[in-house]
Formats: C-alpha cells, sequence, structure tokens
C-alpha cells in the first residue's frame, strides 16, 4: 500500500501520463514509501514512463528499486554529523581522561 502522505504527490506525477490529451506524456521519477502488509514502511525509488503502441495501446513501463538502506544510512549520517560537534564542545571544555570518556560515549551513540 503507498504511505497515505505520499498519495497525492503519486497521482500528480502519475495522472497526467494517462492524460490522452498529453501529446508527451513524460516519465515519472520520484521516491516514495509503502507501507507492507507487516505494518513495515519501505522506501521505494519507482521510475515510469508510458508510451502508446499500435498493437497494446498504452503501455507503462515501471522499474523500482528498494532504497529504504539508503534512507536509513542517511538518517544515522545525520545523528553522527549532529554528535560530533556536541562531542567536541565537552571534549575542549574537561581534562584529558573526561574527555577520552566523552568521545567514546558519543561515537559509541552513533553506531547504535
Amino acid at each position: 500500500m503507498i504511505h497515505p502522505d505520499d498519495y497525492e504527490k503519486i497521482f500528480a506525477s502519475v495522472s497526467p501520463q494517462f492524460d490522452p490529451a498529453e501529446d508527451e506524456p513524460g516519465d515519472m521519477d520520484m521516491e516514495y514509501r509503502i507501507i507492507r502488509k507487516n505494518g513495515e514502511t519501505r522506501w521505494i525509488d519507482g521510475h515510469g514512463h508510458y508510451v502508446v503502441s499500435d498493437v497494446y495501446r498504452g503501455l507503462h513501463y515501471v522499474f523500482i528499486s528498494d532504497v529504504t538502506d539508503q534512507h536509513r544510512q542517511a538518517e544515522s549520517d545525520k545523528v553522527l554529523r549532529a554528535a560530533v560537534p556536541a562531542a567536541w564542545e565537552s571534549y575542549s571544555r574537561n581534562t584529558p581522561r573526561k574527555r577520552s570518556f566523552l568521545l567514546l560515549l558519543a561515537c559509541a551513540d552513533c553506531l547504535m
């Protein structure tokens, strides 16, 4: 199932491809979320192209790939980038022993 927050943008991107008034319907190229039967949300990278054929009338080619891991990595990178300046600030204000301990905690927290 398409994530409810992404339905409108998908509909707006796909609808013109099926409009008979459009001479060149164009392509769909977007990332969106789906919700699986088990409730898990996954990110999808979708590319679609609609063509008119004498044999089949209209054909809509769609290629999708799961990019959830890339989104999770990007979120993890954000957390790490946010934690490093905070760790450095604590590091510069404390004793050498405390600095090492705080830096270790900050890095360990980012890796979880």
